[in-house]
């Protein structure tokens, strides 16, 4: 039987006997070619739940074999086309802020325990404080004004660590801290009493400056009054 050239590849081919008519050299071939011939349909049918479910499929196979080779096409694409990089990732975020700040924080905390993740994380850190102090600034000034308590905790973490004493606490245990006081203030220096979860204020039960920790163990929910009664004492 005589040899054949594929109408997609041009790569010579021989048909099968059963089908001498044959145009293309293999299936991938066909497809591709009816692809290109008919995009409204392949759109449309890419589209179709079963078509999704098999890409879904595949990709992830294919991902988990070509794992090393995907993750250093990637690195050295994104080197190449760090600004269209930059530029598409400011795009994605603007136009999916939660759906972008959810993966964000699950990558955080599959990776905050990393020691190589924690080092490229403290010198982009750096880096960008360096080159934007004013835009930082003015981000944390922002911030610290929309979540005071998140501020509050940042602030006391750094003060106990500035005087060496270690430890630290979340949002999350303050949280579950001030729903279990049931808005009692414990008092100081007078008896305990009710003020409301919302103005119970957070205080080092021994102070930072008498060597007491940041641990969650050494922290109580004072009301504004006897916290300032209180001070170092």
């Amino acid at each position: 039987m005589n040899k054949k050239i594929c109408e997609q590849c041009g790569k010579e081919f021989e048909p099968n006997k059963f089908h001498p008519k044959q145009k293309f050299c293999c299936k991938k071939c066909q497809e591709k070619k009816w692809n290109e011939e008919h995009p409204e349909e392949t759109k449309a049918y890419s589209k179709t739940p079963k078509r999704k479910a098999y890409k879904k499929v595949y990709d992830k196979k294919y991902n988990e074999e070509h794992k090393e080779e995907i993750k250093e096409y990637n690195k050295k694409y994104n080197e190449e086309h760090k600004e269209e990089k930059q530029a598409y990732d400011k795009k994605r975020y603007e136009d999916n802020p939660e759906k972008e700040k959810k993966f964000s924080n699950k990558y955080y905390s599959e990776h905050k325990d990393n020691l190589e993740f924690k080092e490229k994380k403290n010198v982009k850190s750096k880096k960008y404080y360096k080159e934007h102090p004013e835009e930082r600034k003015e981000y944390s000034k922002k911030y610290y004004k929309e979540h005071p308590e998140q501020g509050k905790i940042y602030d006391h973490r750094r003060r106990t660590r500035k005087k060496g004493n270690g430890g630290s606490y979340t949002l999350k245990e303050i949280k579950k801290l001030r729903k279990e006081s049931k808005g009692i203030c414990k008092g100081y220096n007078k008896e305990s009493h009710f003020v409301g979860e919302d103005k119970l204020t957070i205080d080092h039960i021994i102070p930072v400056i008498k060597g007491g920790t940041n641990n969650i163990e050494n922290i109580q929910l004072l009301c504004k009054s006897c916290n300032s009664s209180k001070g170092t004492n």
